[in-house]
């Protein structure tokens, strides 16, 4: 089996992108950039897509940064009971 995580490149707007997926939703947690690159390819889910979007004034400042990342993602995983995830991509 290939190894794709050797040659997929992924974009410098994606780096810390979050998508969580929900049997019934999707949650995105991401930047300005992130959100114009990917919406294009989630807007079909339309009010089943939920978006955490930092502030250009968070972008700016590390510290509002990570605080927006760390609040995002406690708010995403709240309901979240259970987390699945592969060992390995083989």
């Amino acid at each position: 089996m290939r190894d794709l995580t050797a040659t997929t490149k992924v974009s410098p707007a994606l780096e810390d992108a979050v998508l969580v997926v929900y049997p019934e939703r999707l949650a995105l947690i991401c930047t300005p950039a992130a959100y114009d690159e990917v919406m294009p390819r989630l807007a079909l889910w339309g009010s089943a897509l939920e978006v955490h979007c930092c502030t250009e004034d968070e972008l700016q400042d590390p510290d509002l940064q990570e605080a927006f990342k760390l609040r995002s993602f406690v708010a995403v995983m709240a309901s979240v009971r259970r987390v699945r995830a592969p060992l390995s991509l083989h």
